[in-house]
């Protein structure tokens, strides 16, 4: 994946992100290509990380629903 010049970002979920982390690890410290994004999965983020909607909001910079603050 890493040697592939035509990707520029790939996007993997936290949780397969966490099963080959020392290999995330190196491609972020050793490539400038492709950036490596993670996001949470269908269950929903690692406990202790930030939901897809919170990571969004935080990149935007506006908030994308008002159910959140319910929660």
């Amino acid at each position: 994946m890493a040697r592939r010049a035509d990707l520029g970002v790939v996007i993997i979920t936290d949780a397969v992100a966490a099963d080959i982390r020392d290999q995330v690890d190196t491609m972020r410290l050793e490539c400038d290509r492709p950036l490596l994004v993670e996001i949470p999965g269908p269950a929903g983020p690692i406990p202790g990380r930030k939901t897809l909607r919170q990571l969004v909001q935080e990149a935007v910079g506006i908030r994308i629903s008002q159910e959140e603050e319910s929660l």
